[in-house]
């Protein structure tokens, strides 16, 4: 009888080896005759051992995996391509989506086919954009694609036969790798998540127009009356657009004086020129009118019509383009077949958003923004002008939002806003407080009781929550509902954003860090040989004098000593354009996502893993031990 021997019945005989390390060895060897593995470990086709999940890591491992039998044909054919997808060169089918889809079906389709975004592509399956994980984290269901993607003209793309080398530098110098994009409110998505405070020495209509145009958004605040408030939206949306819907015109009759004057006051540079049916007649710009007396009128100094270039209503980008470098102009009007103004493109649109291919856009193209408004009574008809001025997002803003005086008006504006405004209240600090507002009909909460820089309603009234604690607890409470959180105060470098973002709020809302800049309201001092610009606490005396002012515009009036302060003024350095601070910002948050393992702002909050440090642990993060230059 033949002698049967088992793996314990025997040993390998050492023999003299000339390796030197173990990384001289080579286990690669075939697994079939054509199919070669680069260890020789398989995975064995059992249900127990073998299904998609293991065939992929053992393929990442080296080795190679048998998916098992015991299951029906298209559930073993679909953990097949669930581990070739797994990882390749390049993908040659990706899976796509019609812009009509809901976040709903896309959603379950991710689930079902284990990926995390698709490509979104028309019938001709050209691009239009893309869907990830990201864009369809705070979506309603019954959102669509075309919602809620990254649109075309926000992607990098190469050619079919791009290289390896040459698409991993692409992704590298578009910094593709980090993406900031968020949500500022339910279905308003920015480009990163700086949001400039609602304060009035922080956010009027320059510093908005500057925070949308770098990526974020900016807040107006509400310490002014309704009029100068829907002015300042009003300048804001129209200070870019695709195409400009409702240009200002003029009659033929006006005068060089009475243009001027309308130019100065709405901040623009011309008028199309029309008569009572809206016909075109002729355009007037600053340099018709540079030389021109002030009783001249419009008729007399306008460039005509025959002199004009126009296009028609549903001209393309880049055709305008091309019309306006043919004929070195830099208004080109839209008339429909009866030769009636419909809209106007200027090379300064284009040129702007050639230049700013990250600022935040609506649908039009116009600038995102979003406005204050307060809890009394009148406050709902300032909402209702912010609302149709154009905002995107009204702003409930009181000190204490878990209040029923806040929560009522939440509910009365939700009713009253149309669908497409988003609608935001706060400040809360509790879980609590999120959920009532969550239930009063909010699309973001503002987090913050006492963080600000010049907020004093800690030490006032002995009230409030430690900032990182309060995103902390709040955004677990609001992540049910998917309703983002904004953390409002208390970030003083871009690391302490990335600490806040990393807590579970979606957005930051900046003062300090902003005020003191070109854009800020305000007028450069000198302070002990140093420029300044003032910064002043909303709930301080100085704003306060500031309401009495608005509010006896409008025929009522406060008592300044009613008022208990629960804020200071005081005095910022001067820091030049706001850009430059965005920009610093900005790159120290995508340092830090990157520090923590990912690429995103939900990587960033799903690998996050805060340590508790020390005095000495906090003296030893900034720079010791030197003297700085």
């Amino acid at each position: 009888m033949k002698e049967g021997l088992t793996f314990d019945d025997a040993l390998l005989v050492p023999r003299q080896s000339p390796v030197r390390s173990r990384k001289e060895i080579s286990l690669r060897t075939r697994f079939s005759r054509r199919v070669t593995i680069n260890n020789p470990i398989v995975s064995a086709n059992m249900d127990t051992v073998t299904e998609d999940a293991m065939a992929i890591a053992v393929a990442q491992n080296g080795g190679i995996g048998v998916i098992h039998r015991f299951n029906t044909v298209e559930q073993q054919v679909a953990m097949v391509k669930r581990v070739k997808r797994a990882e390749s060169y390049v993908i040659s089918d990706p899976y796509t989506a019609s812009p009509e889809v809901t976040v709903a079906q896309m959603r379950q389709e991710a689930k079902l086919r284990g990926v995390g975004g698709f490509l979104i592509v028309n019938e001709t399956h050209e691009l239009l954009g893309v869907v990830s994980t990201r864009d369809t984290l705070f979506a309603a269901p019954t959102d669509h694609a075309r919602d809620v993607m990254t649109p075309r003209d926000h992607l990098v793309v190469a050619p079919p036969d791009v290289s390896m080398s040459e698409a991993r530098q692409l992704l590298h110098q578009h910094r593709k790798e980090i993406s900031l994009r968020t949500r500022f409110s339910r279905r308003v998505t920015i480009n990163n998540p700086i949001v400039s405070a609602n304060m009035d020495t922080v956010t009027e209509d320059a510093m908005a127009i500057a925070v949308a145009q770098n990526g974020g958004i900016g807040v107006i605040h509400r310490f002014n009356t309704v009029e100068q408030q829907v002015a300042m939206v009003k300048r804001v949306k129209r200070a870019e657009s695709y195409v400009i819907s409702d240009p200002y015109t003029a009659s033929p009759e006006v005068t060089v004086a009475q243009m001027r004057q309308e130019a100065k006051l709405r901040g623009v540079g011309g008028f199309l020129i029309v008569n009572e049916t809206h016909e075109l007649l002729g355009v007037v710009s600053t340099r018709d009118t540079l030389f021109a007396a002030p009783t001249d009128h419009a008729r007399d100094v306008m460039t005509p019509r025959d002199h004009l270039v126009v296009a028609p209503p549903d001209v393309s980008m880049s055709e305008a383009r091309q019309l306006l470098h043919q004929h070195r102009k830099e208004k080109l009007p839209l008339v429909n077949d009866h030769n009636c103004v419909c809209g106007l493109i200027t090379s300064k649109d284009i040129l702007n958003h050639e230049e700013r291919p990250f600022a935040s856009l609506d649908g039009r193209g116009q600038l995102l923004v979003a406005a204050a408004v307060g809890v009394k009574a009148d406050d709902v008809a300032r909402a209702e002008a912010l609302a149709a001025a154009g905002a995107d997002a009204v702003v409930v803003d009181v000190a204490h939002g878990h209040s029923d005086i806040c929560i009522e008006q939440t509910r009365r504006l939700r009713e009253l806003l149309p669908g497409g405004v988003d609608l935001v209240a706060g400040n809360v600090a509790t879980a609590a407080g999120v959920v009532a507002l969550i239930d009063a009909g909010v699309d973001a909460v503002k987090i913050g009781v006492g963080p600000g820089s010049i907020c004093t309603t800690r030490v006032v009234t002995g009230c409030g929550m430690p900032q990182l604690t309060a995103v902390l607890d709040c955004s677990a409470a609001a992540l049910d509902t998917a309703t983002p959180v904004i953390a409002d105060g208390g970030c003083r470098t871009s690391g302490d954003l990335t600490k806040a973002l990393a807590a579970g709020a979606s957005s930051c809302m900046l003062g300090h860090l902003l005020a003191g800049t070109d854009e800020s309201p305000g007028t450069v001092l000198m302070k002990g040989g140093r420029k300044v610009k003032v910064l002043r606490g909303m709930a301080g005396y100085g704003a306060f004098m500031g309401r009495q002012e608005a509010e006896a515009s409008e025929g009522t009036r406060g008592d300044v000593f009613d008022m208990v302060p629960e804020g200071v003024e005081a005095t910022v350095q001067y820091r030049g354009p706001v850009k430059a601070i965005i920009h610093q910002l900005v790159g120290g948050v995508a340092s830090g996502i990157s520090y923590c393992g990912g690429h995103t702002i939900t990587d960033l909050q799903r690998n996050a893993e805060f340590v508790h440090i020390s005095a000495a642990g906090m003296l030893e993060s900034g720079h010791h031990d030197v003297a700085v230059l």
